[in-house]
């Protein structure tokens, strides 16, 4: 039992944290840090910080200047519209899903019958 003991006794000790040489961290990711601090702070919505790189790519296949700014407020669109994409094409009843952008950067869902 004392070997026993002795094992555990050995395991639960912290192990001494051993510094590696320091790294620089370039400015521009501070600033970036710094700026995000200050917009979350403010309550300001992120620029691209709710955007899977899969949404961008799809909202840009359809409208390919489209910004992010502009992407994340209609987010919940494109979203519907990826999902509905896809159940269009597993049901293939000769419709499918589109998204209009108009002039104030608002994006419509509409179906249209494939030709």
């Amino acid at each position: 039992m004392d070997e026993w003991y002795a094992i555990l006794r050995e395991n639960r000790r912290p192990e001494a944290f051993h510094a590696g040489p320091a790294r620089t961290v370039p400015q521009r990711h501070i600033n970036q840090l710094k700026d995000t601090r200050q917009a979350l702070l403010e309550g300001r919505p992120i620029e691209g910080m709710n955007l899977s790189k899969e949404l961008i790519r799809f909202a840009r296949s359809f409208f390919p200047e489209i910004s992010l700014p502009v992407i994340e407020r209609n987010r919940l669109e494109i979203s519907n519209c990826m999902t509905d994409r896809q159940k269009d094409l597993e049901r293939k009843d000769g419709y499918m899903t589109y998204m209009k952008l108009d002039k104030n950067g608002v994006i419509t869902l509409y179906m249209s019958k494939i030709q």
